[in-house]
């Protein structure tokens, strides 16, 4: 049995969407390894501890962080609070998010013998070929709109494309594009990666130059540089998409216009 920390922050209502996916998370996430979720809050409350069986929970105090802090920061507090702990592998997961009933599996049987999975994004991601004709066929204005993208991005996904951000990818880099939502990894592998984008955050927000897409843009930019575990959109499902349809969700990203 391994050990995970899980890492999220969580202030103002986002900590009500992070109540809701530890106590799903309790029931289904990694129900082989040993779970202990780490917090950035502006709250100070445990109240719903006692609601779980299996889980751990350990709060973090940060300020009232406002967007895109609340975002771009997430690097530099899993580097600097995950440097003392002794967990095996270190996961991210977003607060808007809930675990769904699956067929569970151990965090080292996910990765197999890559140290880093990342999730493709759920709304660039693309079932194969022939499945994707019939798709195509079947839904007109997705084969509209990946063209568009290809004319706009070179590639499915919302790369940065700004020259003066450290998160720039250039066109011919451009391959699969990975959501920032969930991730997760071997604990010195995350720190590693964990570190270098904090500290191309810090150089960007002194430059003024941060990214369309955030913290979500200088994890495609490591896409491009390293090597780890494609794991497709289950782990990131959004009820919204049509292109997900082949797949059975493990984790879904809430819809918070319907909440």
């Amino acid at each position: 049995m391994s050990s995970i920390s899980i890492f999220t922050i969580a202030t103002n209502r986002y900590f009500e969407y992070w109540k809701n996916m530890v106590v799903s998370a309790d029931k289904y996430l990694f129900l082989f390894d040993e779970v202990t979720f780490h917090v950035f809050t502006n709250f100070d409350s445990n109240l719903f501890e006692n609601e779980l069986k299996r889980v751990k929970i350990v709060f973090h105090l940060v300020p009232d962080l406002k967007w895109p802090q609340a975002t771009l920061y997430r690097y530099k507090y899993i580097y600097e609070y995950g440097t003392n702990l002794e967990s095996d592998y270190f996961a991210h997961i977003d607060a808007d998010m809930l675990i769904v009933p699956h067929n569970s599996k151990p965090i080292s049987g996910l990765l197999k013998e890559e140290d880093v999975g990342l999730v493709m994004h759920p709304g660039y991601w693309r079932v194969n070929f022939p499945e994707r004709v019939f798709f195509y066929l079947k839904n007109f204005k997705y084969l509209l709109k990946d063209i568009l993208l290809i004319i706009k991005y070179g590639s499915f996904g919302t790369w940065c494309k700004n020259r003066n951000s450290k998160a720039f990818v250039k066109r011919s880099d451009r391959k699969k594009y990975f959501c920032g939502a969930v991730w997760f990894g071997k604990k010195d592998a995350i720190l590693e990666l964990a570190n270098e984008l904090s500290k191309l955050t810090d150089l960007d927000i002194e430059l003024n130059s941060i990214p369309a897409w955030n913290d979500e843009s200088y994890l495609n930019y490591w896409a491009t540089k390293n090597k780890f575990k494609n794991l497709n959109p289950a782990f990131c499902y959004d009820e919204n998409y049509k292109n997900l349809e082949y797949l059975n969700p493990k984790i879904i990203a809430l819809d918070k216009n319907k909440l």
